[in-house]
């Protein structure tokens, strides 16, 4: 005879792997999420075996925390072995596929005079923990606002792709040539443009997004919801009025908004 689940005590798990950075993604079945828990937190994949996957001698971090994004993990690993990483990367965090999962490992490659090792980690740790998602637009505004510094916060999520950051760092080159010619010029302050427009609109898109997590949820910082939202969501959230987020909630029956919903009290009196 089968054994009945407690709806009870899936729910305490869910909260608990919520706060253990296990986050369920947009498109995950409960099959597929179970299995991947199992494989993360529980190591049902021997180290050695890992290691001879990512083809690296792996390091066990400590238990890591930060409050206002809701983690506390412990169950990353950080590559010994460095991949090559370019002069704007102080560290990375990849994704590998196997067995169906999804295995995200740190890679660092040491310590930045501008950036301190506790701040590039609360950055990979958004990355990491949001390794069953698939939504490229926002997750870089959601990791840069926890930087310390405020202009990083602001400009940090620029470049959403990497050949953006290698088409402006060539044109940059290039247009230090005092013969360059005028085209050059002409596509570099339209590349400057465009990206900065983007930008502008994207943060007030996101900024416009916290305030109504703020104002709905009962939470130390709306982060801690953000980095759990779709970018469609974080969209949505950011142009209609709170009635119509708290209609878009109850509909939701996917096992990542079970998690959100009962990880995060709703303020009720804020709906209307």
């Amino acid at each position: 005879m089968k054994k009945k689940t407690n709806p009870n005590d899936q729910t305490i798990k869910l909260v608990e792997l919520n706060s253990l950075g296990i986050l369920a993604g947009p498109c995950e079945s409960e099959k597929d999420f179970i299995k991947r828990v199992n494989k993360l937190k529980h190591f049902s994949i021997s180290v050695e075996e890992l290691q001879e996957k990512v083809g690296s001698d792996l390091h066990k971090f400590e238990e890591m925390y930060e409050r206002d994004l809701d983690l506390k993990i412990d169950w990353l690993f950080e590559k010994k072995k460095k991949n090559w990483l370019n002069i704007l990367q102080p560290a990375c965090t990849w994704i590998y596929h196997f067995d169906d999962i999804h295995y995200p490992i740190l890679e660092f490659k040491g310590l930045n005079e501008l950036l301190n090792r506790r701040e590039i980690l609360r950055h990979e740790m958004i990355h990491a923990s949001r390794s069953s998602f698939n939504e490229p637009v926002f997750e870089e505004f959601i990791a840069y606002s926890t930087s310390d510094l405020k202009w990083r916060s602001f400009f940090g999520p620029i470049f959403r792709h990497s050949y953006e950051l290698y088409g402006f760092a060539l044109l940059s080159l290039v247009l230090a040539i005092p013969q360059c010619c005028l085209w050059t010029t002409i596509a570099y302050l339209g590349l400057c443009s465009a990206l900065f427009a983007r930008l502008i609109y994207n943060q007030k898109v996101f900024k416009g997004a916290l305030k109504k997590i703020q104002s709905m949820f009962d939470v130390v910082s709306p982060l801690s919801v953000a980095i759990r939202l779709t970018d469609s969501e974080i969209r949505l959230f950011s142009r209609v009025e709170n009635s119509a987020i708290f209609k878009y909630i109850e509909r939701q029956s996917s096992l990542r908004w079970q998690q959100i919903i009962n990880s995060y009290s709703l303020n009720s009196t804020r709906y209307f």
